[in-house]
């Protein structure tokens, strides 16, 4: 049960050294972000940011140093001792957004530095940078949506890695209220990354990777004297390659999908809610063929004026996956 392993924890002093078992030691962490936020002509146009830093100790019981040794602030070790185990990480990221109607700006930078580390967010990506920018528009009173977003993202900030990966990331939404019982949703996806060597004399694979999706959903709301139908529908179409490269070794692998699903809900008098949808998927990745099918349906009520809801529902559903194999028919 008690698996006995070396732990070097490596920092500011090098390893411990130590054999530990497989629980997590005591650790010490030190945190200080300091915030700001600037609105100016009636909050039209505002900027702000928050940067972060860590002071993280992963085991106590590591070698305490003489804070000279380090290139730690005075004002940390006056608060905390530094141990052998102790890593200083930076993070912080700023704003700035400008909403004069009918638009909405924003733009925004992140940055993680290599080892950042906290015990307040206990899973986190570092070693990343990223550049972000919205655009919003609001016409006609509101009855036309339109959302645009884009972001750049890339890693090995120190460039001490044999690899860096880029990535790119773009959506358009769109959503009409056509008149008063109908409205329409779409929107389109781009996400693309790219892998390649961050020194042209190490040889390293790379890879690239595209998805693109299409999105579309009508709805309907009838509404009776105390009756209300909603009728929804939603239709996903995406797409996606990637490729893997190795010295003269290129392997491919794509692929697409269709989704769509049909959902009705009718609330009817004394709090009487039903709702039934019906949803597919068709496919194709990585040389199988997708099939998917479900069926859902249900019954609430509400109870004290609206302020308790029940709801019961049930479902079935199908998946089929058919593969070729080398030398027989397809096999599902």
């Amino acid at each position: 049960f008690f698996d006995e392993q070396q732990d070097p924890e490596a920092g500011f002093g090098g390893g411990t050294g130590r054999t530990r078992r497989n629980f997590s030691p005591p650790a010490e962490n030190l945190l200080v972000s300091p915030e700001f936020q600037v609105s100016l002509f009636g909050q039209a146009f505002q900027i702000g940011g928050q940067g972060s830093v860590s002071a993280f100790t992963r085991d106590v019981r590591s070698e305490q140093i003489d804070a000279s040794e380090v290139d730690v602030p005075e004002f940390l070790t006056d608060i905390m001792g530094v141990h052998s185990s102790t890593r200083l990480g930076y993070a912080g990221s700023a704003h700035a957004s400008i909403r004069v109607e009918p638009a909405d700006l924003r733009l925004e930078y992140e940055r993680i530095q290599p080892g950042f580390e906290t015990l307040g967010v206990r899973s986190m990506r570092d070693d990343r940078q990223r550049y972000s920018a919205s655009l919003g528009l609001d016409l006609f009173d509101r009855r036309l949506q339109l959302d645009n977003s884009i972001g750049f993202d890339e890693d090995n900030l120190l460039g001490d890695r044999v690899q860096t990966q880029q990535g790119l990331d773009y959506s358009f939404d769109a959503t009409a209220q056509l008149s008063e019982w109908f409205s329409l949703s779409a929107g389109y996806g781009l996400t693309s990354s790219e892998t390649s060597a961050a020194d042209p004399e190490v040889e390293v694979g790379t890879s690239d990777h595209t998805s693109h999706t299409v999105r579309l959903q009508p709805m309907f709301n009838l509404m009776r004297d105390q009756t209300t139908h909603s009728i929804s529908l939603s239709a996903f179409y995406q797409t996606f390659e990637a490729v893997s490269r190795f010295e003269e070794d290129e392997r491919v692998s794509d692929g697409h999908t269709l989704n769509a699903m049909v959902g009705y809900n009718v609330s009817l008098f004394g709090g009487v809610r039903v709702n039934a949808s019906v949803n597919g998927l068709v496919g194709e990745a990585a040389g199988s063929d997708l099939q998917n099918a479900g069926l859902n349906g249900g019954m609430g009520y509400t109870f004290f004026d609206g302020r308790l809801n029940t709801n019961v529902n049930m479902g079935v559903s199908r998946n089929q996956v058919t593969r070729e194999v080398a030398g027989d028919p397809e096999v599902p």
